[in-house]
């Protein structure tokens, strides 16, 4: 997890720079979108720890609370501007691209 976190905050910071120049100030808000993605991973770890002792449920709590979050974060930049609603989109979708970039044989 730990390696997961970090490789999302390089990735989030790469994806800074390269934004800056093109969106300037908004650009902070990947870091936003990360945050929802670090938050993301560390409850989906923790949702994994507890499947072995938890009786299944159609819908579990940690999957709405992520969502939750997620919406939170998505709602919040797209109450400033539409590109900052873009911008942590592309942060969040960090948490999809690391897996990619963490893959070892």
């Amino acid at each position: 997890m730990l390696e997961m976190i970090k490789k999302i905050a390089l990735l989030s910071v790469a994806e800074f720079i390269l934004l800056v120049f093109f969106f300037k100030l908004y650009s902070f808000w990947v870091f936003w979108g990360s945050l929802g993605a670090i938050l993301g991973i560390m409850l989906m770890v923790e949702d994994i720890k507890k499947m072995p002792y938890v009786k299944w449920k159609k819908i579990p709590l940690g999957y709405l609370i992520r969502y939750f979050v997620y919406g939170i974060i998505l709602t919040v930049g797209a109450l400033v501007d539409v590109r900052a609603l873009m911008i942590s989109f592309v942060g969040i979708m960090n948490m999809k691209i690391v897996p990619f970039l963490s893959y070892k044989q």
